[in-house]
């Protein structure tokens, strides 16, 4: 094998080696690997741990085949004195392949005081970095230390696979599996701006299982182009039956900034915390953020908390799950939220998980928000929707056996389409406990139902402030639009209200390109418009007092259905009415057109600028009184 600063004194900084000359260096061949180590940084006694740093950027090619040997970049095997020095390899410049059982990044266990202090770096080549191996162990694998992957420039590609250089690397941990019981294990592998290749069984970050820890486990991973595929994916996971105040904060960032990437992932678990000890008071922090490409994913479980008895209590959500989605296209198959069956009893037992959508395109087969089974068990989930798409192919809902589930979904920006089924069901409402249903703004599309036919209303969103009601809607409870604009239709030939009664006191807009007849009721202070250059009908026996105006296509009332006693304007459209309050001043503006057509008609004033249109304003009627505005 090779060792890079072995048996150094640890009062030392460790031993810095340099390779130049543009050549090649290969540690075995193809056909014949070494089986042996290659030790950067090597201590092997309780009072030497030491540092090494191997330099190779000088070289072409680098090339190693240890077979059933190890890459080390820190010491690993020393469990007596702390390093004063990082170890790092830097690779070569066009070239490097690395056939080993376990490439690892780590520092020695041991309490000493420096513990965890060092950064372990491995910096790829600005070449081709293609890793054969078994295991890739990024910080904290064994040890206590902090590790990291990075690029030393803007080119170079990262390829990782199994020993054969064919099938799944088995592992890919960044500060995961931890036993050591001191500082703060971190791993951070960095590959944005660079084309990779992944194929590996288990993507694990931040996870650990120490007893009487007091510190966090830090992992970041990033990508944003070429693949990655990955079987089984942990992002933050706390697990020990003894474990007290130690946490996890896993990161995750796919195509954050924008990317090509596609991403494959059978089974996804984020903030996982299953402490059992009943001093237990530690969090289980996760974090994914998805800003391009192409995600998807088999089984999805954004937060589980399975912490087990003791009545101490939580200073902070002992599980914390975040998933922001701002581009790209993601499907996914089952996302579960928030899964909670803890019976720990103290205060602050709520794990958090939360689904926000700002942009992109998001296809989730079933979404439940909430699993919770135990009476201790409280569960806080939001869905908040401000940009993109989700579209849905189940029910939006959530499970209760036992517990509390506080469930909020804001739709502000961007579009809900629920794909004809429900939001909440007969005996669980989308908006319980301290969580609410807030639709502000966007659009919202083909719902069957809303929390099983119970009162919603439109209340201020961002933006222009208008909530856009598209595709076929059968929902049946009181519609109140509280503030700003609930435009039906988006200019096509959809959209509809359901069987609601519709209280309005801010502004109804219809605005469909075709023929359609709404015989929902409409009450309340607010205006409404016909926006659109179809014919829309009115049949229902409405009472709102707003002002009406018809801007587009054409307004067709029944009896009773212009019940407004603010004013009717007719813009550059059509009006065709049985009757309109008495009250009311009815104004045709330039090219406005109206046809009164109900017996007994009493018009309190009438103001026609229309002078282009040859019988602009028809009374059809033979009976009634007309008072023209004078």
């Amino acid at each position: 094998g090779i060792m890079v600063g072995a048996f150094v004194a640890q009062t030392e900084a460790g031993v810095r080696v340099a390779v130049t000359g543009a050549a090649t260096l290969s540690v075995g061949s193809l056909s014949l690997p070494t089986n042996r180590d290659i030790n950067v940084g090597y201590g092997q006694t309780t009072s030497i741990s030491s540092a090494g740093q191997l330099d190779l950027s000088g070289l072409s090619t680098f090339f190693a085949n240890l077979g059933t040997g190890s890459l080390f970049i820190g010491d690993v095997t020393n469990a007596g004195g702390s390093g004063t020095a990082a170890s790092s390899l830097t690779l070569a410049n066009t070239a490097n392949t690395v056939y080993a059982t376990t490439v690892s990044l780590d520092s020695p266990s041991n309490s000493g005081t420096t513990a965890g202090t060092y950064v372990m770096t491995l910096t790829l080549g600005a070449g081709t970095n293609v890793f054969n191996a078994t295991n890739l162990l990024i910080g904290g694998g064994d040890g206590r230390s902090q590790g990291q992957v990075i690029f030393g420039s803007s080119n170079g590609t990262f390829k990782l696979r199994d020993l054969a250089g064919t099938g799944r690397a088995n592992n890919l941990y960044l500060a995961y599996g931890i036993t050591g019981t001191a500082s703060t294990p971190a791993g951070t592998l960095t590959l944005t701006g660079h084309s990779a290749d992944i194929l590996v069984s288990n993507l694990s970050v931040a996870g650990r299982t120490a007893a009487g820890v007091s510190s966090d486990s830090n992992g970041t991973f990033s990508f944003d182009t070429g693949v990655l595929d990955a079987t089984t994916v942990i992002l933050s996971n706390r697990a020990n039956s003894t474990m007290t105040t130690g946490g996890t904060v896993a990161t995750m960032n796919l195509m954050a900034a924008g990317g090509s990437g596609a991403v494959t992932f059978g089974t996804v678990s984020m903030g996982m915390n299953s402490g059992s000890n009943a001093l237990t008071n530690g969090r289980a922090v996760a974090t994914l953020n998805i800003g391009g490409g192409t995600v998807g994913i088999t089984t999805f479980t954004l937060g589980n908390n399975s912490i087990g008895g003791g009545t101490t209590n939580q200073s902070a959500a002992p599980v914390l799950a975040t998933a922001n989605i701002s581009g790209g296209t993601t499907t996914v198959t089952t996302l579960n939220m928030n899964v909670n069956s803890s019976s720990n009893t103290g205060t602050g037992n709520a794990s958090v998980a939360n689904l926000n959508i700002s942009g992109g395109a998001v296809n989730v087969t079933t979404l439940s928000l909430a699993n919770t089974s135990n009476a201790a068990a409280t569960a806080t989930s939001t869905l908040a929707i401000t940009g993109g798409t989700l579209t849905l192919g189940a029910d939006l809902a959530y499970t209760k056996t036992l517990g509390a589930v506080n469930s909020t979904m804001t739709l502000n920006g961007g579009t809900l389409d629920m794909g004809g089924f429900a939001i909440g069901t007969s005996t669980l409402s989308v908006g319980s406990g301290t969580g609410a249903l807030n639709l502000q703004s966007g659009t919202l599309r083909n719902v069957l139902q809303i929390n099983n036919g119970a009162a919603f209303s439109k209340s201020l969103g961002s933006g222009s402030n208008t909530l856009i009601i598209d595709g076929t809607n059968s929902f049946s409870g009181t519609f109140t639009i509280a503030s700003g604009i609930v435009q039906v239709g988006a200019g096509s030939t959809t959209g509809t209200l359901g069987t609601s009664a519709i209280t309005n006191n801010a502004a109804l807009v219809f605005n469909r390109s075709n023929s359609a007849t709404f015989a929902n009721t409409i009450s309340g202070t607010g205006s409404v418009t016909q926006s659109g250059s179809g014919n829309l009908s009115l049949t229902g026996a409405n009472t709102y007092t707003g002002a009406t105006l018809v801007s587009a296509g054409t307004l067709s009332a029944a009896s009773g259905a212009l019940a407004g006693t603010s004013g009717i304007t007719v813009n550059g459209a059509t009006l065709s009415a049985a009757n309109f309050k008495s009250g009311a001043t009815l104004t045709l503006n330039a090219t406005g057109m109206a046809t009164i057509s109900a017996v007994g008609q009493t018009v309190g004033a009438v103001t026609n600028a229309n002078v282009t249109d040859a019988n602009a304003l028809n009374f059809t009627a033979t009976t009634g009184t007309v008072t023209l505005a004078s």
